[in-house]
């Protein structure tokens, strides 16, 4: 059955088996100066894609003032103002302001996993990543989304109702 025009609601109902592989897409911070500091996915994700999850692990960090944003881009953002431009990569997951919003550092919870389900359309974009640890001269943060793409077609039985068992 052809599901390109399914509405993303009823996308999200099909089960997790029905969008094959999971992949990562990743940024890493490791850097020495003046923040913030940016990284940018070396793939792209999917048009039409499932976020299942993602890890955001700031590691070293110096200051209880830090923040990460991330967000969808084309290139590789040069200023905090540039990313500003971005699309958030979640809508309203960090602190009330401006998308992408802040995301605070908390110096001593160094790992963060976030298990959802949401459609994106990718759009052929890369995942941006920034850190500003401001006062700090050394930062290192790294994020991991999981993401499958959307099939465009499913096979008939699975939405039929005869699904006995996987």
């Amino acid at each position: 059955m052809n599901i390109g025009n399914w509405k993303k609601e009823d996308i999200l109902a099909l089960p997790d088996h029905a969008f094959g592989s999971i992949f990562v897409l990743s940024c890493t911070v490791y850097a020495v100066g003046t923040p913030p500091f940016f990284d940018i996915s070396e793939m792209t994700f999917p048009e039409r894609c499932i976020i299942h999850g993602l890890n955001i692990l700031p590691w070293y960090t110096t200051t209880y003032t830090g923040y990460l944003r991330i967000g969808l881009g084309l290139t590789l953002p040069t200023s905090e103002a540039d990313f500003m431009l971005l699309e958030p990569l979640i809508h309203g997951l960090g602190l009330n302001g401006q998308e992408p919003r802040k995301i605070p550092i908390i110096r001593d919870l160094n790992f963060w996993h976030i298990k959802c389900r949401i459609f994106l359309l990718g759009r052929n974009r890369h995942l941006c990543f920034m850190v500003n640890d401001a006062g700090s001269v050394f930062s290192a943060a790294s994020i991991q989304v999981f993401v499958s793409s959307v099939p465009n077609e499913v096979p008939d039985w699975l939405i039929s109702g005869q699904v006995k068992s996987l």
